[in-house]
């Protein structure tokens, strides 16, 4: 059995926002994240964005340091918005798992959000016994 914790539960996601212009108006998520025995997993991500009312405004993503197919840590994601968008529109946020591995033949392939578990188990034979593909809410006021 596999375990990808991709993202530990939504409560343990630590968030901090700077709403000012000389803390250069930045978004830093502290994302916890537990992967065991995927040795298919060549790399992943951790991407996090934020969104106003209608779309993302903003994101980034920092690479999970993975070895021998595990890692267990919390990784930091911080990101700038464009100067045309301001961090006070900012209302949900969002963090999840982008990877890529090798299937059964060699192949590599790529996967992300909800289409982790899917891709993973149909791609490498190998079942995930547990997952948190995405971790989200709104953005403390």
């Amino acid at each position: 059995m596999h375990r990808l914790y991709a993202i530990a539960a939504g409560s343990a996601l630590a968030f901090c926002a700077a709403n000012s212009e000389a803390a250069g108006e930045q978004f830093t998520f502290h994302v916890p994240v537990r992967i065991e025995n995927a040795t298919p997993i060549i790399s992943a991500n951790v991407a996090c964005a934020v969104q106003d009312e209608r779309s993302t405004i903003g994101s980034g993503r920092t690479a999970i340091p993975l070895s021998g197919g595990a890692f267990h840590g919390t990784l930091t994601v911080a990101f700038n918005l464009g100067s045309e968008h301001s961090p006070l529109a900012a209302r949900r946020y969002y963090c999840t798992i982008e990877l890529r591995a090798r299937d059964r033949a060699g192949f590599e392939f790529g996967s992300g959000y909800m289409a982790i578990e899917t891709d993973y188990s149909r791609n490498t034979g190998q079942e995930l016994v547990e997952l948190v593909p995405v971790a989200q809410g709104d953005l403390p006021r």
